[in-house]
């Protein structure tokens, strides 16, 4: 589960590719259609069971929270339906002012015009706790229960390790290919930090893909030190597959996401000898 801000503006403004207002999302008050990819691409980043937390700017109100029920196909577009959860209807300035971690949330401050923005679980259980939400504290709970008890991460047998990652990799190209990313190339024998390479069918762009596969529910993965060490190039994508042998899971992340989505840690160290020892 990740958790997202998800920013609306009604004023209809020249730079915006749509408009709409929250309060008309939660009066309906039942899974309704808001928002997509023909208008908003990074829509697709979310996924079923995600959290939205739901800001309307010309009135700088946090209206309520929200939780992604899918994202339906619409000929090459996805289209966002969500639920909502609970209407809150508090003011985002005087939570700033009252808490200087909410105030460094980045998409609390000002910059380029953005609508959706990824948010570490810190961070809105900090705003939506200040902004006394009711319905999210089970959330809360069951994200502090986990956060005491750490997962445990199994290795599958040898033989089906490669068959998740042979499906994962398949499910990845069928991604990128339905996100209109072609020529792809497969570097997983090249050694070079990512496992595949492909190029915007239109605009040219080139991401490199590194691919991670499991064959449950839960998102997690192991890094080489090579792959680790080319997550800060710019070009550089995580693609994670999850349940990659019955009904694959993708979600896609930055190299920024990505830490911020999971604890990013050494598994375990090699001692080699120094020369001359």
């Amino acid at each position: 589960m990740r958790w997202w801000i998800y920013k609306c503006n009604n004023e209809d403004r020249p730079y915006q590719v749509e408009h709409g207002d929250w309060a008309d999302f939660f009066d309906i008050g039942t899974v309704t259609s808001w928002g997509s990819t023909e208008w908003v691409p990074p829509l697709e980043q979310l996924t079923s069971g995600d959290m939205v937390i739901a800001y309307q700017t010309e009135r700088n109100e946090l209206v309520g929270l929200a939780k992604v029920d899918r994202l339906r196909r619409r000929g090459q577009y996805l289209d966002l339906y969500l639920e909502p959860l609970e209407r809150i209807g508090v003011k985002i300035r005087p939570l700033k002012k009252a808490d200087s971690r909410i105030a460094a949330i980045p998409a609390l401050q000002r910059g380029p015009v953005k609508t959706v923005y990824d948010l570490s679980a810190g961070d809105a259980i900090a705003l939506l706790r200040a902004a006394k939400s009711t319905v999210a504290e089970e959330l809360i709970s069951t994200h502090s229960r986990h956060e005491q008890r750490p997962p445990v991460l199994t290795f599958p047998d040898p033989e089906k390790r490669k068959r998740i990652e042979k499906a994962a990799i398949q499910a990845a190209k069928q991604w990128l290919q339905r996100q209109n990313y072609m020529f792809i190339k497969d570097r997983q024998q090249d050694n070079c930090g990512y496992d595949l390479l492909a190029k915007h069918c239109r605009s040219g762009k080139e991401l490199h893909v590194e691919v991670k596969g499991t064959g449950e529910a839960t998102k997690h993965f192991y890094m080489s030190r090579n792959e680790f060490r080319y997550m800060d190039a710019p070009q550089w994508r995580l693609i994670m597959v999850c349940d990659a042998l019955d009904k694959p899971q993708v979600t896609m992340f930055t190299a920024r996401q990505a830490r911020r989505a999971f604890n990013i840690d050494p598994f375990a160290w090699v001692g080699t000898a120094k020369p001359g020892t």
